[in-house]
Order: C-alpha cells, then structure tokens, then sequence
C-alpha cells in the first residue's frame, strides 16, 4: 500500500510527526550570561563559508548554486536546517547570504538558483534574491524526499554543452527543468505530483513587471471590497466572485499559497459573468419594448 511506503512518510509535515529537528537558540532567555553559544557555524553562516570557498576556488564564468533539503524559506523554519548547533534559515536571511556574494556592482550574479525544496519557488523567493539571480529553478509544492535524479541532470546537460559553446543559462535551468519533469512520472501513479517551473528574474527590472501589476490589482481588490459606514460590503458580487476565484484556483502547501495566474484568470471568468448578465438582461428588455 503506497501510504506504508517510506517515502510517502518522508513527505509528511515534520510537525505533523513529532520529529521536528530544529529547536532555535533561545536568545530570550532571562540569564544571558547561562547561554552558550555555539562552536559550529550557525546555517546561514556555512552557507556564506561554503560560497566563499567556491568562488575562491572554483572561478567560473556561470554559477549555479544547488541547495538541498527542507523548503518552505517563506512561512517555516526547516530551510537547510541544523540541528548542531540548532539553526535554520529564513527567506530574509536567506537572501542576506546571496547579497553577499552575488550581484551589486563589482560582484557577478548567479546565473541559476536551483531549489531541490518544499515551496520554494514562488513570487516571494523571486522577489527577495532578483538582485542576485537570473533564472530560478523549483518548486511551487512538494518536492519527493529522493530529491532531483541529478546523474541524469549532469548527463543532459554535459551533452548540451559539449561542442555547443556559449550555452546560455536559461538553456541549462530548461534542460534540468525537463529531466526533473521525467523522473517524476513514475511517482504520478501513486499521486506524488510535484510542480516545477523556471523564472526568470531578470523581468523584474521591466518598468511594468508582475509586482507592478500585483500592486495595481490589490488596490482595486481594496476599492472593490470595501465596507460602507454601517459595515455592509458595498460590492459583494465582487467579493463573490473573488471568494470563488480563490476556491477554484490551483492552491498549493495545505492552501496556503496559490497560482497567481490561474488566480487573476478564474476571476477575470467571475468579473465577465457579473458584467455580463445585467447587460443580457438589459438587452432582452430592450428588444422585448422594441416589440411593443
């Protein structure tokens, strides 16, 4: 039976087993002089350490920087988490360590930000490291405990290198994309479906990109859901047709974050339909005098 299957256990909430790994530092504690700090680097620390011994060591026109292991840098403690010394980091935090060894001005950007994580891939991570980053790789859901198949990703992508020079990075993150995406069917069969997409993040910097747009759509979603002076919703077939645009809409990590795209379009649907039924109505009485 598939749920007896180890990796179905591997994919559970960690909260949900009792077996969360991570206790913070209790930097709140009343007697401070008590705390002892730890030995070991702390998780953002090795991250930076490690980034530092690669760069010095490995000089490379690109880079692409792979990190493994628990996800959710936006809503959870569990992203690269350590339990020696107990540490975790957050997306803030996450994003602080990139700063420091990639873009700005006399610092090259790192080509491609592949997440092998939980929820990673969303809107908030593009927009915290798009000053770092090129193209980011992941997952806006689950991701399998096995990880990415990364002897076939080496493999495809040392075939699309060989005798094609300069490969552009937005041709690796695809070729990593699509062989991520092959390894996955087998696991389709027993529902472990899991959403992978690459972003670019150089759009960004377009005068009229996603967080733009965001902006203007939740200022109208405000003047649209509003309350009169006696608390009554002063549009509520557009609070209907939001609450069912966000029903409908692909969702992802117990609900907690949603498709965007599918998001805006299930409500555009909504809008038309409210649009358009008083206007038929209109035009049936219209025809119906006409034939007076």
């Amino acid at each position: 039976h598939p749920k007896e299957w180890g990796l179905h256990n591997d994919m559970v909430p960690l909260e949900d087993i009792g077996a969360h790994p991570v206790v913070a530092p209790d930097f709140c504690n009343p007697d401070p002089a008590s705390i002892k700090f730890p030995d070991e680097p702390i998780a953002s620390e090795g991250l930076s350490r490690f980034l530092t011994f690669a760069l010095e060591n490995h000089p490379a026109d690109r880079y692409m920087l792979i990190v493994y292991g628990h996800g959710t840098a936006v809503a959870g403690n569990t992203f690269l988490a350590d339990s020696n010394p107990a540490s975790f980091l957050r997306l803030d935090d996450f994003a602080k360590v990139l700063k420091r060894h990639f873009g700005g001005a006399n610092k090259q950007k790192l080509d491609i930000l592949a997440c092998d994580n939980c929820v990673m891939n969303g809107i908030e991570t593009a927009y915290q490291v798009r000053e770092q980053v090129d193209y980011m790789l992941g997952s806006q859901g689950l991701m399998l405990a096995v990880g990415w198949p990364f002897q076939k990703i080496i493999a495809e992508v040392v075939k699309a290198v060989k005798g094609n020079s300069p490969v552009k990075p937005q041709l690796i993150a695809r070729i990593v994309l699509k062989v991520c995406a092959g390894g996955l069917i087998d696991f389709s069969f027993m529902d472990r479906s899991s959403e992978q997409a690459v972003c670019d993040l150089t759009r960004f910097g377009h005068p009229d990109n996603i967080v733009t747009a965001i902006r203007r759509l939740a200022i109208k979603l405000q003047e649209g859901l509003k309350f009169d002076d006696e608390g009554v919703l002063c549009h509520p077939q557009i609070s209907d047709a939001v609450r069912l645009a966000r029903l409908q809409a692909q969702s992802y990590w117990n609900e907690m974050f949603v498709d965007l795209y599918d998001f805006c379009e299930l409500l555009l649907i909504e809008c038309n339909k409210a649009i358009g039924q008083p206007v038929r109505m209109f035009f049936d009485i219209q025809e119906e005098l006409l034939n007076l």
